[in-house]
């Protein structure tokens, strides 16, 4: 499906996977998912409660606490707040994870899907699970105190983003790179994948640019070209 909207990729990655791999992700998901997580979640509980977030607040509640030219404009301030925070701290994160002293302990796993897929975008180590992909996940929500229910939103948002980023499709149609300025989108993270290198951010480029890590990408999209 979508043969037209795949993004290409060098054929030494044009393999399927194989039953190891795959029972090794869904090990390390369900490991992350049943296990790690909630353990975080029990552990940063605290932390949130003192940030001033309200875990109680239900949607209906949240509609009826301000009038909608208030609260949305409010709600989209704390997403776009959500957005910063989180590739903010998951470039540092990611970047430093590549260091070669703590790559093959720890993101090594993640990139055994060197071809990416969207069922593998959360496959990590724990400890990336954890520092990499939940404290940022949360960071914006204990800076605003935001009630749970929009950090609901937001979830849904990145998790969301997150498989798009890792399905090796590059939909136009999805919002996460309608502007390639200075919006990540799959095409870069799939780079990052297939070579290992530069591209760390999530929902923008803009640490990227300003470090000089999507320096590689550029000169792969150059050479592309010239092929062409």
């Amino acid at each position: 499906f979508f043969a037209d909207q795949k993004i290409p990729r060098p054929e030494r990655l044009n393999k399927p996977y194989t039953k190891q791999q795959l029972v090794r992700c869904w090990v390390g998901l369900t490991a992350n998912f049943l296990f790690v997580g909630p353990f975080a979640t029990w552990a940063t509980f605290p932390i949130l409660k003192n940030a001033g977030v309200d875990f109680k607040m239900t949607f209906s509640e949240l509609y009826a606490s301000a009038p909608l030219i208030e609260l949305v404009p409010k709600v989209i301030f704390w997403i776009l707040i959500d957005m910063i925070a989180e590739d903010t701290a998951f470039y540092w994160c990611h970047r430093a994870i590549h260091h070669r002293a703590i790559y093959k302990h720890i993101h090594k796993i993640h990139h055994e899907f060197n071809a990416v897929v969207g069922f593998g975008a959360a496959y990590a180590h724990p400890v990336e699970f954890i520092i990499g992909n939940l404290m940022p996940l949360t960071l914006g929500m204990a800076l605003t105190g935001q009630p749970f229910c929009v950090f609901v939103i937001w979830l849904t948002i990145r998790l969301w983003e997150t498989v798009d980023t890792h399905s090796g499709y590059d939909f136009k149609w999805a919002p996460f790179h309608l502007f390639p300025a200075i919006q990540g989108g799959p095409q870069r993270h799939d780079f990052h994948h297939s070579h290992n290198k530069g591209s760390y951010g999530t929902f923008f480029t803009f640490w990227d640019w300003l470090c000089g890590t999507d320096q590689p990408y550029k000169e792969y999209l150059a050479s592309q070209e010239h092929k062409d």
